[in-house]
């Protein structure tokens, strides 16, 4: 599946133009993304992978969610966010309900553990973290080794120098590839 979703992207993107990309910015949340997943029932506790499509579109809106604190999202807003999970970038999803309070508090919380985490970040909400440094637009390319991942820099990505783990290579147990980021 996740290999059908590349082969795609080679299709859509070609190998050198890359894709403009909203909300590019949710690759910072990596290392807490298998776990998040888990925990609302989207990915298996062993293989950490997506069950099935349907749960595989569920994550795409609630990177969506995390990155815009949003539950409903144009298709276009969309297109990371599906890379990041495996879909074709251009292929529609079907609609998904992410209106779960509990899930919700889950993914604000899970935000709250970034910044705690982010000492840098100090007191900022995860409103501030979204509109800091999750809505970021950038370019995706397929590279011969993999992804490469450009978001658009800001001032305060300073503060990226801090960040306690690793964002140049990601690869999530979904993924196939490897993502590289230029940040």
């Amino acid at each position: 599946m996740i290999k059908e979703g590349e082969e795609r992207l080679r299709e859509d993107a070609g190998p050198q133009k890359g894709v403009f990309c909203k909300n590019t910015g949710v690759v910072l949340l990596h290392p807490f993304l298998p776990r998040f997943f888990q925990s609302i029932g989207l990915t298996g506790e062993k293989e950490k992978v997506f069950q099935n499509n349907k749960k595989r579109s569920g994550a795409v809106h609630w990177l969506h969610y995390m990155a815009t604190g949003e539950t409903r999202a144009s298709e276009e807003e969309l297109t990371f966010q599906k890379f990041l999970c495996g879909l074709r970038i251009t292929e529609p999803l079907p609609p998904v309900s992410i209106d779960d309070k509990k899930h919700l508090a889950m993914a604000d919380d899970m935000l709250r553990a970034v910044i705690e985490h982010w000492k840098a970040l100090k007191n900022t909400s995860p409103d501030g973290l979204r509109e800091g440094f999750l809505q970021r637009s950038g370019r995706l390319t397929q590279k011969q080794n993999g992804y490469l991942l450009q978001p658009e820099n800001k001032t305060q990505d300073i503060l990226l120098g801090q960040l306690p783990w690793g964002l140049s290579v990601v690869r999530l147990p979904w993924m196939e590839h490897t993502l590289w980021v230029e940040w």
